[in-house]
């Protein structure tokens, strides 16, 4: 996530799904209120911030985890907690979860409509998108002298004269704006347009390779769309980002898929 413009994406797609209202269907078209454990899933953690993490896990990864942490006495879950997809881990003797091992049954798995998730499918394009950045980071920290003292005759000047000859010049150019030279020395400036090395073109380029990568309008990672954006079309491109996120993260579809699939191991028993 140190690429700004996936991060970005990331947490427009993860933000808005968290952030949408959540509803418990029983039957076809019946509709009441979520139960406790989808309205406020863990008591020590706001629920949108719950959701939030768990869709970001379903963008970034084959599935996400959460971990039962209450039941009701009827045996079905309560409450659970979100736990990052790299602390589960799945082996022939069971399912461990932060290093610990966990009864089957409390670890829920929730498969990701995008797997094998942004990272795997996008590790080409995110490759690309980390070398850029750390050429712009190098670029910000290369110091390019403005130009530089050559000695065109007389002898070979010792390090301390050459030293002292720099220290002068330096100095000089700050108390008077014209410069005088003896023959034997020529002064040059440096060469370099930092646009010939294209970075500006080459992150507009990644970052609107990374809005296709997430399914995004380009203006939701900030790349450069090549028309005018007025206030009805950003909202029209805001209206058409949330349905795209419901129609594909949305809960009460991994809910029922969790509901429905009872593999043992993975889903356990309820």
């Amino acid at each position: 996530m140190s690429v700004p413009a996936f991060a970005q994406g990331v947490h427009v797609i993860a933000g808005t799904c968290g952030a949408m209202p959540l509803w418990a269907h029983k039957g076809e078209y019946a509709r009441r209120p979520a139960p406790q454990i989808v309205v406020a899933p863990d008591p020590d953690v706001p629920s949108s911030v719950v959701w939030t993490n768990l869709y970001r896990d379903l963008v970034l990864h084959p599935y996400a985890w959460m971990v039962v942490t209450e039941r009701l006495a009827t045996g079905f879950p309560a409450r659970m907690r979100h736990v990052p997809f790299g602390d589960v881990a799945v082996t022939p003797s069971g399912i461990w979860v932060e290093g610990r091992r966990t009864d089957d049954r409390n670890v829920k798995r929730f498969d990701s409509p995008f797997a094998p998730g942004a990272l795997t499918l996008g590790a080409r394009i995110l490759s690309t998108a980390v070398l850029i950045e750390d050429a712009v980071r190098r670029f910000a920290t290369f110091d390019i002298p403005s130009g530089y003292l050559k000695q065109t005759g007389g002898p070979d000047l010792l390090d301390s004269e050459v030293d002292g000859l720099l220290s002068a010049w330096e100095s000089a150019r700050q108390t008077r704006n014209t410069a005088f030279l003896s023959p034997s020395v020529d002064y040059a400036n440096t060469a370099f347009d930092a646009r010939q090395l294209q970075l500006v073109e080459a992150r507009a380029a990644v970052t609107a390779d990374i809005a296709r990568l997430l399914n995004l309008p380009p203006s939701a990672v900030n790349a450069e769309t090549g028309s005018s954006l007025t206030y009805s079309t950003v909202q029209m491109q805001q209206d058409a980002l949330q349905a795209v996120s419901y129609t594909h993260l949305t809960l009460p579809t991994t809910w029922s898929r969790w509901r429905a699939r009872g593999s043992p191991g993975v889903w356990g028993g309820g």
